[in-house]
């Protein structure tokens, strides 16, 4: 009988073996390209969402200052705290321009349902508490929010600012303090970033006023006012949690982180952190200002020097800079001397204005400067009215309305009668010379003064003829328009020789009436009525004639330029960085805009 053998239908180890290895490497070559691409979605993802959220943030920051009043001057530099190498704590580590705080105009919600109630027309209430109410009068949820009407500012403050995403100052889990979630020693998804918070809130508001502010502030800005400017606001240990609770996020806060810091040894402590989003007064370089009026040029004078300029911007911070140039020109066309009026000086110890030369050689096209000096006192005129009488310019700085005002009162006269005025005429003197004119030359003879301002002592025709009088100024004139002459009635009557303002005549025209006058802007000539018989009353309740005016001394080619920040508009720029937790790497998206604040009044 046959007996056939047994076989073993199992693998051997070896087998085993060498299929698995084979599987290994068959599915590694299939899944290895499969994981990339889940890993190049989720990168792309990040990017793709941090695109969004520096969009979606730049729009909101840009519709709140654009709607803003007004800047608080106190925005810019906030302190974080950063951990130290040793884990001993924190330090505070200052980062400029990461805070900006603004003031909205005030909202109320308006009901536009085309039923509400004729008997109850009114359809704007305030908000309150809820971000969107319903019509209190209708119930309709068809309304909208809009600015109340005249503007008016609000009593809240809106902040935008960059701070830790925990802000807890006795937290350990995580750890206080910034941790870059993306840094060599931090796992993916850990760290503390800093993110980029608004928060809408009410000066006063108690839970936000720290004790632990710096004392010499409390003294100098009081209790509200130095919380307000508190670079550590939001780490304070009274505080910190009632800022959490009103701060909201802009963007997604779990994929954020908007410092890099700056570390210039290895395994030391972080020197510094740069703000990727920040928040800067738009500076404006050689802005070159256009001329406006003060007064109404009469139309007699079409040609009138602008006696104020007006820069692209108003509201500038300290520090801004003005300077007049005046060209003078040879004989061939060619500018041989370009004259320097350089506003110097701090504004408060000293503010002045500077002359420099800058004297051009033709020949070898080279220029040499000389500085003259101090040609007008700012502080010293705003303080007491006092202008050297060979000021060859003069003007004074509106700062919040970006102007540079060349319309300057001269100083009241100290002759009798004067009473605060910058020129008293003397009705009596005036009608003795032209008598005496009258008898020399009848068709000649004009009833006329000169303002103070130009008298030099010089003339023997006019009052003064032996010394100048006490505002005498060299080099002005007088604004077209700026002057008010206050003098007696001339007409018969009850009120005749009473206080009455009289009227200005287009020069052209020739003599003035009764009550009227006429004025040489150049010249500072004053002209009454010449017809024989209408003398200026003297026997009257009124006994002089006072005039008031301003004067400038710029002329028309003058050029005005302008150096200055302004905080009536904004530059954001808007560093968004996300990061990708499984790969710990920052995607950047980087935006920068302008933002105009229409509603700052000039």
């Amino acid at each position: 009988m046959y007996k056939g053998t047994t076989h073993n239908l199992g693998f051997t180890l070896i087998e085993l073996l060498v299929v698995i290895a084979i599987s290994m490497i068959l599915m590694g070559l299939v899944l290895y390209p499969v994981a990339q691409s889940f890993k190049m979605t989720r990168s792309a993802q990040a990017m793709v969402e941090s695109q969004d959220a520096a969009r979606q943030g730049m729009e909101q920051i840009s519709r709140d200052l654009g709607e803003a009043m007004d800047v608080i001057d106190y925005t810019g530099e906030i302190e974080i705290p950063v951990l130290k190498a040793d884990d001993s704590g924190v330090d505070y580590i200052k980062v400029p321009d990461a805070k900006i705080d603004f003031i909205l105009p005030k909202m109320v919600v308006h009901c536009n349902n085309p039923d509400h109630p004729e008997d109850t027309p009114e359809r704007d209430f305030a908000r309150g508490d809820e971000a969107l109410p319903a019509c209190p009068v209708c119930g309709s949820t068809d309304v909208e929010v809009r600015p109340k009407l005249p503007l008016e500012q609000d009593t809240k403050v809106v902040r935008y600012f960059l701070g830790l995403q925990y802000n807890d100052p006795n937290g350990t889990d995580p750890k206080f303090g910034w941790l870059s979630p993306w840094g060599d020693n931090v796992e993916a998804g850990e760290g503390n970033p800093v993110v980029l918070y608004r928060v809408e809130f009410d000066p006063s508001d108690t839970t936000l006023l720290s004790s632990q502010v710096d004392a010499a502030d409390v003294t100098e800005y009081g209790e509200v006012g130095a919380n307000l400017r508190d670079p550590k606001f939001f780490y304070r240990s009274d505080t910190w949690q009632a800022w959490r609770n009103k701060a909201r996020v802009v963007g997604v806060a779990k994929y954020q982180d908007l410092v890099d810091g700056v570390n210039n040894d290895e395994d030391k402590d972080w020197d510094e952190l740069t703000p990727c989003v920040t928040f800067k007064y738009k500076t404006v370089d050689n802005d070159t200002l256009s001329g406006t009026y003060s007064t109404d040029k009469s139309f007699e004078y079409p040609d009138a020097v602008p006696a104020v300029y007006r820069a692209q911007y108003g509201y500038w911070m300290p520090g801004y800079g003005v300077s007049v140039y005046r060209y003078t020109y040879d004989g061939d066309g060619n500018v041989s001397l370009v004259t320097a009026y350089m506003l110097s000086g701090d504004g408060s110890t000293s503010f002045v204005v500077d002359k420099v030369e800058y004297a051009h050689n033709i020949t070898d096209d080279t220029w040499t400067s000389s500085d003259i000096g101090t040609t007008f006192n700012i502080l010293q005129y705003l303080t007491d009215g006092t202008i050297n009488s060979n000021a060859e310019m003069a003007f004074t700085i509106d700062r919040y309305r970006g102007q540079v005002r060349f319309d300057i009162v001269p100083e009241a006269s100290t002759e009798t009668g004067a009473n605060g005025y910058v020129c008293v005429l003397n009705p009596s003197t005036i009608n003795s010379r032209f008598k005496t004119n009258y008898t020399d030359d009848r068709g000649a003879a004009r009833r006329y003064d000169i303002l103070s301002t130009f008298d030099d002592g010089t003339d023997d025709a006019v009052r003064h003829a032996a010394t100048a009088s006490n505002n005498y100024l060299a080099n002005a004139t007088v604004v077209p328009g700026s002057e008010r002459v206050i003098g007696p009635n001339m007409i018969s009557g009850t009120n005749h020789g009473k206080e009455i303002m009289y009227q200005r005549v287009p020069y052209s025209l020739g003599d003035p009436g009764q009550n009227q006058y006429r004025i040489d802007y150049d010249n500072g000539y004053i002209f009454f009525s010449s017809v024989y018989g209408q003398d200026l009353p003297v026997d009257g309740d009124y006994e002089y004639i006072h005039v008031n005016y301003k004067v400038h001394f710029n002329r028309e080619d003058d050029v005005v330029r302008g150096n200055y920040s302004t905080k009536a508009a904004v530059v954001v720029h808007l560093g968004m960085r996300m990061y990708d937790p499984d790969a710990a790497k920052p995607h950047s998206v980087d935006l920068s805009n302008t933002i105009v604040l229409r509603n700052m009044q000039r």
